[in-house]
């Protein structure tokens, strides 16, 4: 089974290898700059502006994951080029389509809610998320990339939105703020409403097992999946289950003077994967508290 990881030499892309590689899998990593960071695994340079150079680099494979699905102007014309080259093309998308995670961070109005959601729950109604917020992702929207993944003829596909991932070397660093406050032995000040928001989070091992099975299950074909938790705490409780993982002490203070920005933590983000578990049979690769300590570890060598 060949494999290829479009922009796979990342956080995500290497949990991803390991798990297709513990299926014996051929995998092959396509980045610019040709690296991988996992053993076993060949690494390509290919830039994926190039779209006849991506498409001939992963024509034959048998599956194809893009884990840099991010902007139509470079992933609609690759699309459009794999058609019939590919057993299977598999976009890794986000929970940022939903309604509710525009709700949060304050960019669509609307009554916060804490249902889960689903597959079919309602999607954000304005494009470009992140858009005039400086974060340098203006184009940045996974919506219209899989309605046109899902349209494409002759290109078998699976979309999967994923929630947020933490684990050890985790780029968004997640709990690096309690690592920092643990080894400078002072309190962790956030509001209230942080506190206390659920939001769906998973270790990345558990990601990476999530994504190849639904890459080679056959009643994933033309559908999307949630990729979520079995459980979602709150922020307080993560906080304090990755003190407690890491064998140290997190004060926490909750003030009411602490500001949220533009981020409105009524609004929780909690997933229902269960359509995922159902179809492929997925189930945790590690635990949450192991996953924990790794990241605790990777994290204090860094504070």
């Amino acid at each position: 089974m060949k494999t290829c990881l479009i922009g796979g030499g990342g956080f995500i892309g290497n949990a991803l290898a390991r798990a297709f590689l513990a299926r014996n899998a051929e995998v092959v990593i396509l980045n610019r700059r040709g690296r991988c960071e996992t053993p076993g695994v060949r690494a390509l340079a290919v830039d994926r502006m190039n779209t006849d150079a991506m498409c001939a680099a992963v024509d034959g494979a048998d599956i194809a994951v893009d884990l840099i699905a991010y902007e139509t102007q470079d992933t609609l014309a690759m699309l459009a080029g794999l058609g019939g080259r590919i057993g299977r093309y598999v976009l890794v998308s986000s929970v940022d389509v939903y309604a509710a995670f525009a709700r949060v961070i304050g960019s669509e109005p609307g009554p916060a809610t804490s249902a889960p959601l689903s597959e079919t729950s309602p999607l954000r109604a304005k494009p470009f998320p992140f858009r005039g917020r400086g974060i340098g992702r203006e184009d940045y929207d996974k919506i219209p990339l899989e309605r046109a993944a899902l349209a494409q003829a002759d290109l078998p596909a699976t979309v999967l939105r994923l929630p947020m991932v933490f684990g050890p070397d985790d780029p968004r660093k997640r709990f690096m703020a309690a690592a920092e406050a643990m080894r400078a032995g002072s309190p962790l000040r956030l509001s209230p409403a942080h506190a206390a928001w659920r939001a769906a989070m998973i270790p990345v091992d558990n990601v990476g097992e999530a994504i190849c099975l639904a890459a080679q299950s056959p009643a994933a074909v033309q559908r999307v999946f949630n990729v979520g938790p079995s459980a979602h705490p709150t922020w307080r409780e993560w906080l304090c289950a990755y003190a407690d993982a890491a064998g140290g002490a997190l004060t926490l203070e909750e003030a009411p003077d602490v500001s949220d920005g533009d981020a409105d933590y009524s609004q929780h983000v909690i997933i229902d994967s269960s359509a995922l578990r159902a179809a492929t049979g997925w189930r945790d690769a590690v635990s949450v508290r192991d996953a924990l300590a790794e990241t605790a570890a990777a994290d204090m060598a860094h504070a």
